[in-house]
């Protein structure tokens, strides 16, 4: 088992992570929006360190709320090139669709 930080002191296992998301852009989603009340509602949502959260990770059963960027987590997961562009490319352009499209299109060639 590998432990990683994502954020100050809250470790996770590795292979629990599903995904890291900036709030900024994925948050334009009624969808995410609605996934993030529920885990709120559930009691599934922690905030990591008492900085503004910028990324959630959904890991196990829990969403943590970081402040680190979504790219520097992405970065020392040491995700392959083209899941950290995209991450860059959809804060640059803030539309959610583009940024999920191509990810789905690399996902889908696994």
């Amino acid at each position: 088992m590998r432990m990683f930080s994502i954020g100050p002191g809250v470790l996770c296992e590795r292979d629990d992570i599903v995904g890291i998301f900036d709030l900024d852009t994925t948050t334009v989603s009624k969808h995410t929006r609605e996934f993030l009340r529920r885990a709120q509602e559930a009691g599934a949502v922690v905030t990591v360190g008492d900085d503004l959260p910028q990324t959630f990770v959904a890991a196990g059963e829990n969403v943590y709320l970081s402040p680190q960027s979504s790219a520097n987590l992405a970065k020392k997961l040491e995700l392959p090139h083209f899941q950290t562009s995209q991450i860059s490319k959809c804060k640059q352009r803030k539309e959610e669709r583009v940024c999920q499209g191509k990810i789905a299109e690399n996902a889908g060639g696994k």
